[in-house]
C-alpha cells in the first residue's frame, strides 16, 4: 500500500514547528521546575541558619545562588532556541516552490523536498500521536525528531488509510 502526502509550505508552517518546538523541549521545562524547586530548597535552609546563626551566607545558599544563574541561563537558551526554530520556519517560508512529499509503504517512508531525499526504515520510528490538529511521528533517540502532518490539509481517505498503515508498523502513543 503505497500513501503520498504532498505537504506544501505556506503561513501554518510557524505553528507548525512552534508545536513541534514544544514537544521537543519538554526536557527542558522539567529540568527548569527542577532547579526552580531545589533554589526553594537551599535558599530556605540559608533562611532557617539565619535564624539560628545571624549570618544568611552559607553553603546552601551560595548553592542556591549558583542555582539562580544556572536557571536564568537555561531559560534564555529555551527561548533563544525557540527564536531558532522560528526563523528556521520564515525561511523555509520564503523559498518559491516548498514542496515536502512523503511516501508511506509497507518496507519505509520515504522524504523528499527541493533539498534532500531520505528513505526512513519502520525501524527508525518508534510511536505516532496526535497533538493538536497535528499527527507527529516520532523518530526513536530524538527529542525532536519528528514528521509532522497537519491533519486537516489531508483528505479523510488518506488520513484514515495513513492511521490504519502507522497502527500496523508503529505503536500510538497516547495521553
Amino acid at each position: 500500500m503505497d500513501i503520498k502526502i504532498i505537504k506544501e509550505i505556506d503561513e501554518s508552517y510557524i505553528d507548525e514547528s512552534l508545536t513541534q518546538w514544544k514537544l521537543a523541549t519538554r526536557n527542558n521545562l522539567r529540568q527548569i521546575r527542577i532547579f526552580s524547586v531545589l533554589i526553594v530548597f537551599f535558599i530556605s535552609i540559608g533562611l532557617m541558619k539565619y535564624n539560628k546563626e545571624g549570618t544568611f551566607w552559607n553553603y546552601s545558599t551560595s548553592f542556591g545562588l549558583a542555582l539562580v544563574f544556572l536557571t536564568v541561563f537555561l531559560i534564555e537558551m529555551h527561548y533563544k532556541g525557540r527564536e531558532k526554530w522560528i526563523k528556521r520556519a520564515k525561511k523555509c517560508i520564503e523559498k518559491p516552490s516548498r514542496i515536502t512529499e512523503y511516501n508511506f509503504t509497507d518496507e519505509m517512508i520515504t522524504v523528499k523536498d527541493p533539498e534532500s531525499y531520505g528513505e526512513f526504515k519502520w525501524s527508525v520510528f518508534s510511536t505516532f500521536q496526535f497533538y493538536k490538529n497535528y499527527l507527529l511521528i516520532s523518530i526513536k533517540d530524538s527529542s525532536d525528531g519528528f514528521i509532522v502532518l497537519d491533519r486537516n490539509k489531508i483528505g479523510k481517505d488518506i488520513f484514515n488509510a495513513l492511521i490504519a498503515l502507522l497502527q500496523e508498523k508503529i505503536t500510538e502513543k497516547t495521553g
